[in-house]
C-alpha cells in the first residue's frame, strides 16, 4: 500500500475517524472504509503510478506442500488422546483428534525447552 494519507476523490484519510473497514477477497489491494455507518463506502488510492518496473499482481492462489496431513508421532499422538480422554481438549473437537495419523516408527524432535520444569532440577538438601 503505497498511498495511506489520500483517499479515491483525494480527501485526507482520518484513520483515527473510520467506523467501518471492509476487506474483499475479490480485490485485495482495495480498503473500503466508512466515517459514518449511513455513509457510502470510500477506499484510499492504494496504487500509483511510479517509474521502473510494473508491480507484479499478488496472488491468491497458495500451493499445496502435502498431498495428505502429515503423520504425527506415536507419543504426540498419544498425549492428544489422553488429553481428549481427560477433558482438556473439550468433546466437540474429539473427531478432529481421533481421525489424525500417527507413525509409529517416527521420532519426536522436540526442541530444548526455553525453561526448566520442576523435574528438571534436583534438590539437594545438603546445601
Amino acid at each position: 500500500m503505497r498511498n495511506r494519507s489520500r483517499d479515491s476523490v483525494g480527501n485526507p484519510v482520518q484513520w483515527m475517524k473510520l467506523k467501518w473497514m471492509r476487506y474483499s477477497k475479490e480485490t485485495p489491494d482495495v480498503i473500503q472504509f466508512k466515517y459514518d455507518y449511513d455513509d457510502a463506502f470510500s477506499h484510499p488510492r492504494v496504487t500509483q503510478a511510479t517509474r521502473g518496473r510494473p508491480q507484479v499482481p499478488w496472488s491468491n492462489e497458495i500451493d499445496s506442500v502435502y498431498q495428505e496431513p502429515p503423520a504425527l508421532s506415536k507419543a504426540k499422538y498419544d498425549d492428544l488422546q489422553y488429553l481428549c480422554n481427560s477433558l482438556a481438549i473439550p468433546p466437540a473437537y474429539h473427531p478432529f483428534y481421533q481421525s489424525l495419523r500417527y507413525d509409529g516408527q517416527m521420532i519426536d524432535r522436540l526442541a530444548e525447552p526455553d525453561i526448566l520444569d520442576a523435574t528438571d532440577v534436583s534438590t539437594d538438601e545438603n546445601n
